[in-house]
């Protein structure tokens, strides 16, 4: 556990974007991203701080590298993100955003914004419980 990535209420962690990550801080940071596949669970993420870090061109490089080879991960076993966003006006371009990636369909998991905490929780705990009472793909076969 860390500043960037919180997992003590695992199935839901938390990722803190800060503003700007230093070079040689890169790689831990995407270290802690892949620790969250580690456990091939289901999962939801919860998001805060910035959308994408400023002035740190190691970690968008390493972030894009390991975001596309990661997609099948991705797919699998996050059941979705939710960002929570108070201000009502970037929660709105958020929105925005959201909707034209889903349009386009490059998000390969649902993203959500929301204005606080507790909708963040009740919709994560919303996805694990349809997750959970889903039937799976073996005893469907």
């Amino acid at each position: 556990m860390n500043s960037f990535i919180n997992t003590r209420e695992w199935p839901i962690a938390r990722l803190v974007m800060p503003d700007e990550v230093a070079d040689h801080e890169a790689q831990g940071h995407i270290a802690c991203l892949a620790a969250l596949y580690e456990p091939r669970e289901p999962f939801v993420l919860l998001m805060a701080g910035a959308e994408l870090p400023r002035h740190s061109p190691a970690f968008m490089k390493a972030y894009v590298e390991w975001s596309m080879g990661t997609l099948d991960l991705a797919r699998e076993y996050c059941l979705g993100a939710i960002r929570v966003e108070p201000d009502s006006h970037l929660r709105q371009g958020y929105q925005e955003r959201a909707a034209k990636a889903l349009e386009a369909g490059t998000q390969p998991y649902p993203y959500e914004i929301v204005a606080d905490e507790d909708a963040a929780s009740e919709l994560a705990r919303h996805w694990l419980a349809v997750t959970a009472t889903a039937p799976s793909d073996s005893a469907a076969s």
